[in-house]
């Protein structure tokens, strides 16, 4: 058996447990909006792309981070 290092074991899914961002502005012809999933440094990255996409769209009261169980590859 051989050490992991930080980096390595910070990318070790040991569950199926992930996160989506997710945007719930149902106005007139719009839908809901799920990101990609995250697997690790979730905060980071989730992060930038929410705040991307509230830059863009002014939809930070729609905006939410959520845990996901399912297989989504």
């Amino acid at each position: 058996m051989r050490k992991l290092s930080s980096e390595d074991s910070k990318k070790i899914k040991a569950t199926a447990a992930h996160y989506h961002w997710s945007c719930l502005d149902f106005g007139i012809g719009k839908k809901r909006y799920v990101s990609k999933p995250y697997y690790y440094n979730v905060f980071i990255q989730s992060g930038k792309d929410i705040e991307n996409h509230n830059s863009k769209y002014g939809h930070q009261k729609y905006l939410k981070l959520q845990i996901c169980y399912k297989n989504c590859k």
